[in-house]
């Protein structure tokens, strides 16, 4: 529904899909849930393929967030401890360590 409003430009190519998560988590709150559910694969596949790991955390919580909407516990555990804080852990900081509160616990 709203993903018409996105037109994919290759040299924003991450930024589109970083939006098709927030187009994602619009389509869960209007109750859209199959919409919702294929643009947040849609934008895992693409933040993926960008290598684009901040935009690809977010998608990723997108992702729990629809699976918890429609009552898919397990892929939504899957989707919210996966891959997600690796992947924000491996984000460039300035001393080359994130953030002490985006650590994870030992």
């Amino acid at each position: 529904m709203l993903d018409s409003l996105v037109e994919p430009d290759p040299r924003e190519e991450a930024a589109v899909a970083a939006l098709l998560a927030c187009l994602a988590w619009a389509d869960m709150e209007l109750d859209e849930a199959r919409e919702a559910e294929r643009l947040v694969v849609e934008a895992v596949t693409r933040l993926r393929a960008d290598n684009y790991r901040l935009g690809l955390a977010d998608a990723l919580r997108v992702q729990g967030l629809v699976a918890v909407k429609q009552r898919r516990w397990l892929e939504a555990a899957r989707s919210g401890g996966g891959p997600r804080p690796r992947a924000a852990y491996r984000l460039p900081y300035g001393g080359g360590s994130p953030p002490a509160y985006l650590r994870l616990p030992a």
